[in-house]
């Protein structure tokens, strides 16, 4: 006989259910949704790469590779430089000036432009500049295209 105070008695407990296999319906709504995934996260990182600033040349990178020696790796090619533009008399006909490097003003190129000046032209804008360099010292940029904007837009 068995008193109110001593322990229960040690039944064999039954197994526990085996959990049933996923259907195949079910299975292939799984890969579909981690496939969704899977390519909405390659979206999202390709759009953040891809939108990210753009890194332009600067004025200093090119003076500096032209008293250093490296300036063959930027000529006949078309590049993007990006400084402040100085020089420029102010005319409507004309297209040459200077471009200042944004940190050390002291480094310039020349820029001659074939194509027309965007409004809002003027002296101390930051600007980035296409076109191909010239072998040629003073530097001097053959520019196809400059476009204006706030610095911090680059």
């Amino acid at each position: 006989m068995a008193s109110e105070g001593s322990a229960p008695k040690n039944e064999p407990s039954e197994p526990a259910p085996s959990q049933r296999p996923m259907s195949r319906r079910r299975q292939r709504k799984m890969l579909i949704a981690i496939g969704v995934i899977a390519v909405a996260l390659v979206v999202v990182f390709w759009g953040w790469s891809s939108t990210g600033t753009k890194n332009y040349l600067q004025v200093g990178t090119l003076a500096g590779a032209s008293s250093g020696g490296g300036l063959s790796q930027y000529l006949n090619q078309t590049l993007e430089v990006q400084g402040v533009i100085t020089g420029w008399s102010g005319g409507a006909g004309d297209l040459n000036f200077s471009l200042a490097d944004r940190v050390d003003p002291n480094q310039t190129i020349g820029v001659v432009l074939t194509g027309a000046l965007p409004a809002e032209f003027s002296n101390g804008k930051t600007a980035v500049v296409k076109g191909t360099l010239e072998e040629s010292l003073p530097l001097v940029l053959s520019a196809t295209e400059v476009t204006l904007g706030c610095a911090s837009k680059y």
